[in-house]
């Protein structure tokens, strides 16, 4: 029996190695630990906006940065609550989640704004609100029975001219609808001409800026009773005026041909309400006569309306003394006098003022 050797096949050999493939796995899990580390790495940091209202700008800026946040400046703004450079407002608001990085805009202050209370005085009310709301001024609304068109405004607190600040109230006193004032009788004063010279106020001690142009308040409001009369006014200057002085406000003088001549004036010194006369000469005797009898319709009207007032004479008045007509003026008061202070803040008190002089001359040319 022949014994034959078994046939065997030859071993396939492995397509890839086993040290290829174990490497190929340890690549792949580094490729994907890596993808997974940039992924993680990409994903955004949230963070909480901090509150910065009223905090100065570098502050808020530093507030911010804290947590990764960026401060830009937006729009500025006047303020009477938050300081000049301070932060009045931002966005997004407080407690708004953002992306580590983004920027929050902030409103910032420009401080409170000091200016002159603009002359709202003879408008309607609905302009007149208009107009103080353009100044950032809030308005208060009372009425008082007048003579002029209803939500006409009779007058202003403060006066036009003092110092007021933005978001400061204001009050208007306007006339009722359809009311008549039955404490003041209207005169008739058609072809009548009349000049007022509001002499300017003295200037204020360093800092005082609070006090009204008296002058030209108690004008205002006695304009406005003559020409509601019928008759022609002249007042020499206006709040606008840059030059103040004799010589202009002469020259406006002179472009009339007045029945009377008012003069109204402040004085640093001389306290208390006087009514002035020019002084008598031979040419001005007749003159002088007339102008003492319309100084003393005025006293009793002032003293009728709880002013009371002294006479005396106006020494070389520029005003008075260039027209050969009946002429007065009329010192309200000093500056350096606390009572006369006190009432020439008082809007009531110049119209109480105006009345007086609008009777006595209604009772002196009028009918």
């Amino acid at each position: 029996m022949n014994d034959e050797p078994e046939s065997t096949s030859p071993r396939r050999k492995a397509l890839l190695p086993v040290r290829a493939i174990v490497a190929a796995a340890v690549v792949v899990a580094v490729v994907a630990a890596v993808v997974l580390g940039a992924m993680v790495a990409r994903r955004p940091v949230t963070v909480t906006v901090p509150n910065v209202a009223g905090l100065d700008v570098p502050v808020a800026r530093s507030r911010l940065a804290e947590v990764g946040l960026f401060l830009e400046r937006g729009d500025v703004r006047f303020s009477t609550i938050v300081a000049r450079d301070g932060v009045i407002e931002q966005s997004p608001a407080p407690g708004s989640v953002l992306e580590e990085g983004a920027v929050v805009v902030v409103v910032v202050s420009a401080g409170s704004e000091e200016f002159e209370m603009p002359d709202v005085v003879g408008l309607r009310l609905d302009a007149a609100r208009d107009a103080l709301a353009a100044k950032g001024l809030a308005v208060q609304v009372e009425t008082e029975p007048s003579q002029e068109p209803s939500d006409t405004v009779l007058r202003t607190l403060p006066a036009p001219g003092s110092r007021v600040r933005t978001s400061q109230t204001v009050r208007l006193t306007v006339a009722s609808h359809g009311a008549a004032s039955s404490a003041l009788l209207p005169y008739r004063l058609d072809g009548r001409s009349f000049v007022i010279d509001p002499a300017p106020m003295p200037r204020p001690s360093a800092g005082d800026t609070s006090a009204p142009d008296v002058p030209l308040e108690v004008a205002r409001r006695l304009r406005s009773l003559l020409e509601a009369s019928g008759a022609q006014v002249t007042v020499t200057r206006s709040l606008t005026d840059t030059d103040t002085g004799v010589d202009p406000r002469l020259a406006r003088a002179r472009e009339t041909s007045p029945a009377a001549v008012l003069g109204l004036s402040v004085e640093t010194l001389a306290k208390g309400a006087a009514v002035l006369v020019p002084p008598s000469t031979p040419e001005r005797a007749s003159i002088f006569v007339a102008s003492s009898d319309l100084a003393r319709s005025t006293m009793d009207a002032l003293t009728a309306a709880r002013v009371s007032a002294s006479q005396g004479v106006a020494v070389d008045d520029p005003i008075l003394t260039v027209f050969l007509v009946p002429g007065i003026r009329i010192r309200l008061g000093s500056t350096a006098s606390e009572t006369d202070a006190a009432a020439f803040k008082d809007p009531a008190w110049a119209d109480s003022v105006a009345r007086a002089i609008y009777r006595a001359l209604g009772e002196e040319f009028g009918s």
